[in-house]
């Protein structure tokens, strides 16, 4: 597994720090997934971004169609 160092996101998506604001209490990420399709895919895209485009398990990269 690559080993990314430990920091905040540079800028958290504002679509993800809505939903995160809105549901404090919620932290199951089934629920964030289905009920908030755009905030998870603005945050799987700066997440993907941040790590380089690479797995984080494997370090292969991951091509944006193959991103799911």
């Amino acid at each position: 597994m690559k080993k990314l160092p430990s920091k905040k996101m540079q800028t958290e998506p504002i679509s993800f720090r809505s939903y995160r604001l809105a549901n404090a209490s919620e932290r199951n990420w089934d629920s964030f997934r289905h009920s908030a399709p755009r905030a998870y895919n603005d945050l799987k895209r700066q997440l993907f971004q941040e790590q380089g485009e690479l797995c984080a398990y494997c370090e292969e990269y991951v091509p944006e169609n193959q991103r799911s």
